[in-house]
């Protein structure tokens, strides 16, 4: 039994470690958002009637997994295969099946089909993606930031840390 515990350990130690090098050379560092941010999203997307949603850097995929539940379809965009590996888990457990989990580069991605956009990515790779999200997505469509804000647009609203955006 020792020696079972022992090994699962070891493959744990192992697995944060790959995950820790993984997000230090091809990604963002995982920060989870917490429960006062997904709250301020779910109120956010249910008062837009907000019907697909695109979550980048969805991480462990709390946010995604919360907004699949209130019934709307939801792409949750991580490209750490250890974090979209955890997603998947939950999506098996405990969301519906309007979860999707896609385990590649949103900066390749077309954002046309959604009414809402969520992000809490570093300010480098918001500047990269801003001019795509403002010119892709439908007119009234909303993008929700996590504490970072874009460069060249204004917030319509500021909730704490939660930043809105509508693309004009």
């Amino acid at each position: 039994m020792e020696i079972i515990i022992l090994l699962l350990i070891v493959f744990l130690f192992t697995v944060g470690i790959v995950n820790f090098t993984w997000s230090l050379f091809f990604s963002v560092p995982y920060v989870p958002s917490n429960n006062k941010f997904i709250k301020g999203c779910l109120e956010i997307l249910e008062k837009e009637n907000v019907v697909n949603v695109a979550e980048l850097g969805a991480g462990d995929g709390r946010i995604a997994v919360a907004v699949a539940r209130k019934g709307m379809v939801v792409d949750a965009y991580e490209i750490n295969p250890f974090l979209s590996l955890l997603i998947r888990l939950e999506k098996i457990f405990f969301a519906p099946k309007t979860l999707m989990v896609l385990n590649q580069n949103f900066e390749k991605c077309n954002f046309n089909k959604y009414d809402a956009v969520i992000v809490y990515l570093m300010p480098k790779i918001l500047a990269k993606l801003e001019n795509k999200l403002f010119t892709q997505m439908p007119k009234n469509s909303i993008i929700i930031s996590n504490t970072f804000k874009f460069k060249n647009h204004e917030p319509e609203k500021i909730y704490n840390k939660l930043l809105l955006y509508r693309v004009s």
